[in-house]
């Protein structure tokens, strides 16, 4: 039987199968979101993303996977702090606050 942790990674993956380009893309806004040293939940660099014509992934899934890789990669973090979602179709859900990391 696999862990949850097992399980969480396979999900990211499946996530993010087939979308290597977006995953790049979004990847790389989410980063040049992060450099601009200051506060914001995942909603706001999608919400902002989507404004600016990015295409939408084939799983919302997919924003998480990209989300938590750049944990992995250092580049953001979790502030500590959250904020409800600002989205209708969020259902006013607490999400993490993240903020950028500076790196070399």
């Amino acid at each position: 039987m696999s862990s949850g942790v097992e399980l969480k990674g396979e999900g990211m993956g499946r996530a993010l199968s087939d979308q290597k380009i977006w995953a790049t893309n979004f990847l790389r806004f989410l980063r040049g979101y992060a450099n601009m040293n200051m506060e914001f939940t995942l909603e706001d660099v999608r919400l902002e993303w989507r404004r600016l014509d990015g295409p939408a992934p084939r799983h919302v899934n997919s924003y998480g996977a990209i989300c938590n890789g750049a944990v992995k990669k250092g580049f953001i973090v979790r502030t500590g702090e959250y904020q409800r979602a600002k989205d209708p179709r969020g259902h006013a859900r607490e999400m993490p606050v993240w903020i950028g990391v500076d790196s070399p």
